[in-house]
């Protein structure tokens, strides 16, 4: 893992020097596509992750871990390497990845605790549902899930 990184680390040093600016447009560009990916991903990995806090770090992990992709293939030639733009991926993943665990803390897991009383005499949960991780047994009362 070391050498990938002093190898990444490397490519980016020998990148030819350009008037590199933290306001451009490309900035904005690495901004939001890290933002897109991370909560996608973070949104994404619901159905097979129960842990809000691991998606929510692989939603992270996997739009850096493209960004850092992108920028050793330009320090490889095929564009202008960037710590600027390294900074926005990180910057994008963060946000993304904060904005997917927050709507579904306060948004999302709400709502399917409200319905949840429908769903309490069936065994299993309804084809389609995103209840993957909801155990049968599970109740809501006075607006919390309780185990029962």
């Amino acid at each position: 893992m070391s050498a990938r990184l002093t190898l990444a680390l490397l490519v980016l040093a020998a990148a030819p020097a350009r008037a590199d600016t933290w306001w451009g447009t490309d900035k904005a560009l690495h901004l939001t596509v890290s933002i897109g990916l991370a909560a996608g991903v973070t949104a994404g990995t619901a159905a097979w992750i129960e842990s809000p806090f691991e998606r929510a770090a692989i939603g992270l992990v996997s739009s850096l871990t493209l960004g850092v992709a992108k920028e050793l293939a330009d320090g490889l030639g095929l564009g202008e390497a960037s710590f600027r733009d390294l900074t926005w991926d990180l910057i994008g993943s963060v946000i993304g990845a904060s904005l997917a665990w927050l709507v579904e803390r306060w948004i999302v897991t709400p709502l399917l605790e409200s319905i949840a009383p429908r769903f309490a005499s069936e065994q299993r949960a309804p084809a389609g549902s995103v209840w993957l991780h909801r155990p049968a047994s599970a109740q809501v009362t006075a607006g919390r899930l309780q185990q029962a």
